[in-house]
Formats: structure tokens, sequence, C-alpha cells
């Protein structure tokens, strides 16, 4: 069974990042989007399911951030990067504690959740988190297949629509077949 723990460890301690979505004009259409998403609707406080390396982070406008992430490594850096802007915290998925934030934050992060049981898991604990909008960044397919030892294609969408309360309040193509999805209670 593929373990995602050790390859984003194993990848992260080779130098390597958390993927081109988080980079270039890829990072700055996401921040557009949901910059402008956080201004238009008060956002204060943001809970991030997959923070990864950090670069996307710097393109973001948020008041209070705090970043769950499975990589030891990754976080150990991101923390450095950081250190000296206290609007953000960054911590282990393994010390997850569901307090209230104006939004909850999944980008790019679904799709490597290849198991199922690390999929229901992720999907539980970010559908349960107790936040009024949620932020998806996935790709968008009611086909489920694994393209890559590290990404699996789900059909998301309809995985949240029948599995919270959240309502769809838009869903923007930002890439090929990639979506941001965000959603309501």
């Amino acid at each position: 069974m593929f373990n995602s723990e050790s390859y984003w460890n194993d990848r992260y301690k080779t130098g390597g990042t958390s993927g081109p979505g988080s980079y270039n004009e890829n990072a700055k259409i996401k921040a557009d989007i949901i910059n402008d998403f956080v201004s238009s609707n008060s956002i204060n406080t943001v809970t991030d399911f997959g923070c990864g390396d950090g670069n996307q982070l710097k393109h973001f406008n948020f008041n209070e951030y705090l970043g769950y992430d499975i990589s030891d490594v990754i976080l150990g850096k991101t923390s450095k990067i950081f250190s000296d802007d206290s609007t953000k915290e960054f911590k282990h998925i393994r010390e997850y504690k569901n307090n209230p934030s104006d939004l909850a934050m999944s980008l790019e992060v679904i799709l490597h959740q290849v198991n199922d049981s690390d999929y229901i898991e992720y999907m539980d604990r970010l559908l349960n988190h107790n936040s009024k909008y949620l932020i998806v960044q996935t790709i968008k397919t009611d086909i489920e297949k694994q393209t890559h030892i590290h990404v699996k294609n789900r059909d998301t969408l309809n995985y949240i629509l029948d599995n919270s309360d959240y309502k769809l309040l838009s869903d923007t193509n930002v890439f090929i077949t990639s979506h941001i999805f965000i959603f309501s209670k």
C-alpha cells in the first residue's frame, strides 16, 4: 500500500517541492480567485489541509492562517520561512483539532489521497471541520483513476455534495481539468 507520509517526506528531503500548482502563474491564478473570495466575504481565519512548502501561501492575503501537513520535513522548513509572521502557524495533521475557522481549504491535496482509507479519513476531517466556507482545488472528473503513484482522480465534487452540508457557490476551471470549487454551509 502507498505510504503518503513517507512519499512526501522523501520528496521534500531530496529538494522536491509541493509541485507546479504552487508556483509561477499557477500560484497567481489561485491566489487571485481565493484572495478575492476572502476579501469579499470578510474571512479572517483560514485552516489549510495540506500547506506543503508554503510557496502558494506567499501569494495569499489572510489575517490568520493555520496550515496542516503530513510531512514533518516540510513543516520544519515552512515554519522557518514564516518564522517572523505571527499570523501563520503550521502543525502536523496528527495534531489536528477542530478549532473553528471562517474558511477550510484544500488545494491540490485530495488527488494525492490514493488509498481509499486515506481519502475517506482526509475527506471526513475536511468536511467536518468547523467552518462556514470550504475551498477545494482538485481534478473535476466522474471517473476514478490512478494516474501516478501519488495521484488518484476521484469524483470529489459529488462526494462533497453527497456527504456534507456544503452547497456549491462556484466552480472555476483554472487549469486543463483542475477546478476551484467554493462551498458554503
